[in-house]
């Protein structure tokens, strides 16, 4: 690594990067402005921004020409990888944008370390196949190390991540469901239609929450009743139909066949 300070009109910032606060960013300015710049950005050598976002456009706001930075020797997915690193780690994320952070972590990690992908193996020299070296972490331990989370916790915010498509993340990112990670593991439940549907509602401001976007039909689909339910309590209807009709005395042929009666007519039925 190497520190010079380069032209901010070369910085190349990814359109996926999320837009800096205004607030934060004059507040930074003005703290520039009178102290200084106390950490520069970090750069790969082609100028793509690693991070430092917010200190870029400050000094955009000061109209200064250039800025101090630290050129990495990284290439692409390195180099993406380290910025949502840094975004994960210092950056106020919503749920929304944790969520689909690591669900594309996960796949640059699994590009660079194919070997942890889940399953997979690698050949051994004499044709057999080897698990994996121990020496590299699976992607989700690498990253509950990183994010001081448990590897569960991370599985289970990637699948939530990875069902939901970017172009519906992009649509509720301003609603109140997306910084609420129950609302949005509902949403991740549903048909990639059905997701399009709630996300318009939810960004139109018809509802606020996933469960008011369901319909009726998919409620009454959800409070599903087990067929061993129904039978338990038709049996148990008839039984006492028959001690009030017959009491208690009589003969358990005739209970038996009147159970037998009851069993055959559920069949059919």
């Amino acid at each position: 690594m190497k520190s010079l300070e380069v032209s901010i009109a070369k910085v190349k910032v990814a359109p996926n990067r999320r837009t800096p606060a205004p607030d934060k960013v004059k507040a930074l300015a003005d703290s520039i402005r009178e102290i200084g710049l106390q950490h520069p950005i970090g750069v790969t050598k082609g100028f793509r921004l690693i991070h430092g976002r917010n200190r870029l456009e400050a000094y955009r706001m000061l109209g200064r020409p250039k800025i101090p930075a630290v050129v990495h020797d990284l290439d692409d997915l390195h180099a993406e990888l380290a910025e949502i690193d840094e975004n994960i780690a210092r950056s106020p994320l919503t749920a929304m944008e944790q969520i689909k952070a690591l669900a594309r972590r996960k796949e640059i990690y699994e590009a660079l370390h194919p070997d942890t992908k889940t399953g997979s193996k690698t050949a051994s020299v004499d044709g057999g196949k080897k698990a994996r070296s121990p020496a590299t972490a699976s992607f989700a331990e690498d990253t509950a190390e990183k994010t001081g989370t448990s590897p569960r916790t991370v599985q289970r915010d990637v699948a939530i991540g990875q069902a939901i498509p970017d172009e519906i993340a992009e649509l509720i990112k301003d609603t109140p469901i997306a910084d609420n990670k129950r609302e949005l593991k509902k949403l991740a439940r549903l048909e990639p239609e059905e997701q399009k549907v709630v996300a318009q509602m939810l960004a139109e401001g018809e509802v606020e929450t996933v469960s008011e976007a369901i319909t009726s039909d998919d409620e009454i689909e959800q409070e599903h009743v087990e067929p061993s339910d129904v039978l338990r309590q038709m049996l148990e209807q008839a039984l006492d139909a028959w001690f009030r009709e017959f009491g208690e005395q009589a003969s358990n042929k005739v209970a038996a066949a009147i159970l037998k009666a009851i069993a055959k007519s559920l069949r059919e039925a």
